[in-house]
């Protein structure tokens, strides 16, 4: 797993994960997460409309 972290600020950006993967060079990332806002929150999460096999505790 890597993390793209702001120089300036330490704020997390992104995670992206570069385990092996059957096929793949060992560098390419298969998965990258965006952080759009980091923060604590009461609310609970709400899956997207139209969301297909949603699993999970929400």
């Amino acid at each position: 797993m890597q993390l793209v972290i702001d120089p300036g600020s330490g704020e997390l950006w992104a995670v992206q994960h570069v385990a092996p993967v059957p096929g793949l060079a060992q560098v390419v990332p298969w998965s990258a997460s965006i952080v759009r806002k980091a923060g604590w929150s009461d609310v609970r999460p709400v899956p997207p409309a139209g969301c297909k096999g949603c699993s999970g505790t929400y």
